[in-house]
């Protein structure tokens, strides 16, 4: 499992303690998610990756996203609608990494 410092990506004041983060590369798709957990010794906030896929290729891309009512973000950091089905992506996302 590796980890991330929030401050390596952009809007780092936006995660919180515990949010999921679901990370896309752009032209190949979702390629894994991460929670965020907050340093007990400071401020400071990492991603801790939960689930990647072994290569760009497997990523799942931006057309599947429907099915899970989301669709391709365009900013690096977005809320989700309420519809969508995260339970339901990152299942996929675990048989795309497996």
């Amino acid at each position: 499992m590796a980890t991330f410092r929030l401050s390596d990506f952009e809007s780092t004041n936006d995660y919180r303690q515990d949010d999921r983060v679901l990370c896309y590369v752009k032209g190949h798709g979702v390629v894994g998610w991460g929670v965020v957990e907050e340093d007990t010794h400071s401020t400071k906030r990492h991603l801790v990756w939960q689930v990647g896929v072994p290569t760009l290729d497997a990523a799942l891309p931006a057309k599947t996203l429907k099915e899970f009512s989301l669709r391709h973000p365009s900013r690096p950091s977005q809320a989700l609608p309420v519809t969508a089905d995260i339970d339901g992506l990152l299942t996929a996302l675990d048989t795309k990494a497996a």
